[in-house]
């Protein structure tokens, strides 16, 4: 047999010719059982969540978060040839990032609703506690400097974390300046709490 004649489809001639692998039967070159699937479930569930992911980020960074991790996951699964596994994970998270697009407006509604409440209250409240350990009035009765120093300690809290709570906001992680402001808040009040009678 000749080199330039055909032997199972093949012409040795034609071997590797530019670099390239000889054309091969079906079966030879299949890809493994689910490939096809895992290739296409995976790619749905990625343009899906792309769509979100950078107002998602802003404003429900957990659920986000996790579900980035999910795909990686996801993505070592396959590496290791557990297709229908992988598949089936694909599957789950499209329900999920499809859940997580659908409430990003209310989301983000409520977010706002929540961060207009804090910026309207928290620096009425800080204004008033500074007023309070500022002016120079002595401890009740029964406290002692050291209570003071304890009070102002604890405003020194309050502040930090509303000024964390601003910094998310001007960069645009909303949620997590919802958050620190709540923890502001929740200070506050505390701090209120024992500065009554001061």
């Amino acid at each position: 047999m000749s080199a330039s004649e055909p032997h199972n489809g093949i012409h040795h001639g034609d071997e590797f010719r530019g670099g390239r692998p000889p054309v091969m039967t079906v079966a030879r070159w299949a890809m493994p059982l689910g490939m096809v699937q895992f290739m296409k479930a995976v790619t749905e569930v990625e343009g899906a969540f792309a769509e979100i992911r950078e107002r998602a980020m802003t404003v429900a960074p957990d659920e986000a978060k996790h579900i980035e991790d999910r795909l990686f996951a996801v993505k070592a699964d396959a590496d290791k040839c557990c297709f229908p596994r992988a598949t089936l994970e694909c599957e789950s998270l499209k329900v999920k990032v499809e859940k997580l697009a659908a409430g990003l407006s209310e989301r983000q509604a409520e977010i706002e609703t929540c961060w207009r409440s804090l910026v309207a209250t928290l620096p009425g409240a800080l204004a008033s506690h500074h007023a309070k350990l500022t002016r120079g009035k002595c401890a009740p009765v029964g406290m002692t400097r050291r209570w003071i120093d304890t009070m102002r300690a604890k405003y020194a809290a309050v502040q930090a974390a509303w000024a964390h709570a601003q910094s998310a906001a001007r960069t645009g992680r909303w949620a997590e300046a919802v958050i620190r402001g709540e923890d502001a808040r929740r200070l506050s009040l505390e701090l209120e709490q024992e500065l009554r009678g001061f």
